[in-house]
């Protein structure tokens, strides 16, 4: 009963609003870390483990992995302000390290026991605790909506590379640019890097919310 208890709580934390400036962000992204790592920590201590101990450990993780999500999100808007969105696979990259971090702290691991990136549908993990095991997975809600983003439109393979994230493009002038869980759809004829880093922040948020995924394992 107390473990869905703790479920809910996090549940009502993560149930925010928009964040209105860089400050907010930062302590929304390191927030929702440390709290989502210390609940998880806590529904994973073993019997023999002290609780404040556990719940320590997972919010100094959670929080140490939100605030580099954080720092992926200011890279986005800094490549956009420079005009070098073919970077960012980095910001991708710095992301999946924030958001491994906070679900290590969640299995009450060390912080660096797995890493994980998720391209869409596809998830890729490494377990370094267990000599380098590889894992695949794949994400049922991330398929759905990568199947509709793919609706009428072509993958574009270049804008996919870039950002490791499925980028489809269509020709209809009535669809507007969208992210559907984390693939995006952006119509051709519109000025495409207009709206670009504001869809790449939403693909890489669907993440945020993916670390309570452990609290159930």
């Amino acid at each position: 009963m107390n473990k869905y208890i703790l479920i809910l709580i996090s549940l009502f934390f993560i149930n925010t609003t928009a964040q209105q400036n860089n400050t907010q962000a930062a302590i929304y992204n390191i927030g929702l870390g440390g709290i989502t790592g210390s609940i998880g920590a806590v529904l994973k201590k073993k019997p023999n483990e002290k609780l404040g101990k556990v719940l320590l450990k997972g919010f100094w993780q959670g929080a140490l992995g939100g605030s580099i999500v954080y720092g992926s999100k200011q890279m986005v808007y800094n490549f956009n302000k420079n005009d070098n969105l073919n970077k960012l696979w980095i910001a991708k990259l710095v992301n999946s390290t924030g958001i491994s971090i906070i679900e290590n702290a969640a299995l009450n691991t060390n912080f660096y026991d797995k890493w994980h990136i998720n391209i869409g549908f596809n998830r890729l993990e490494i377990d370094t605790k267990n000599n380098f095991k590889f894992q695949y997975k794949i994400l049922p809600t991330a398929l759905i909506g990568a199947i509709g983003a793919a609706a009428n439109s072509k993958f574009n393979f270049k804008y996919s590379l870039q950002t490791l994230t499925p980028i489809f493009i269509t020709e209809n002038i009535n669809y507007k640019p969208v992210t559907i869980v984390n693939s995006i759809r952006i119509e051709e004829h519109r000025h495409i890097k207009t709206s670009f880093a504001h869809e790449f922040i939403h693909s890489i948020q669907y993440d945020d919310y993916l670390s309570i995924n452990v609290f159930f394992n």
